[in-house]
Order: structure tokens, then sequence, then C-alpha cells
């Protein structure tokens, strides 16, 4: 519980789920409290976390710095699968290099806070 705390600043953020493991373990041990919710996203269809975070905007910095280190892109490379139209057979797979990881940050401020 979060006795005599001044939460005037919502965070969301959304990271890859490869990395919000380390991310929340930090978190956890910053004594950064927060909500987790499994969600899936972009054009691959990866598996992402929502964290959704209150915070007094003094710590904001703090929370942002242990962010981005968790939080980095980093390219990969994904096969992809094609079908030649007039067969409909299945051709080679074409690699391309796609970027995954990072974190997308909203900051929303809290005009009420209670907690029961």
């Amino acid at each position: 519980m979060c006795e005599n705390c001044e939460i005037n600043t919502l965070i969301i953020a959304n990271a890859s789920s490869e990395q919000v493991p380390m991310l929340t373990k930090e978190l956890n041990k910053k004594h950064f409290y927060f909500t987790h919710i499994a969600s899936s996203g972009s054009f691959m269809q990866l598996s992402t976390n929502t964290l959704i975070i209150g915070i007094p905007k003094e710590r904001f910095d703090e929370l942002m710095k242990i962010i981005r280190k968790h939080c980095r892109k980093q390219r990969t490379h994904i096969a992809t699968q094609t079908q030649i139209e007039a067969h409909f057979q299945p051709s080679q797979p074409i690699i391309i290099e796609a970027e995954t990881g990072g974190a997308t940050i909203l900051t929303i401020p809290v005009e009420h806070f209670e907690q029961y």
C-alpha cells in the first residue's frame, strides 16, 4: 500500500513481453507499483504488456530511466511465407529485418487519487 502518497501522474507503458520481466523486477525493487495487463499488437502480432503506473510527478525521471534501461529497441530477422498466386503453392520464405522491443509511454495528469 502507498501511505501518504501524492499520486498525480498516471503512466501507461506498453513494452515487449520479452523485456517486461526484468523491467517489472526493477520497478518492484525501486517501489514502483503497477497494474500489469497482457496484450498483443503490431503487424507481427507480437505479445506485449501494458503497465499502468501511478506516481508522484517528482519520480517521473527515475521511472523513465528504468524504462529506457530495460526497453531498448532491437533488430530481428523474420521469415515471411508468400504464395505464388497462380499455383497457390508456398514459395521460398523471404527474410525481412524488423525492429522489436522498446516502449510506448503515455503520461496522464491525475486530478484525484484514493486508495482503500
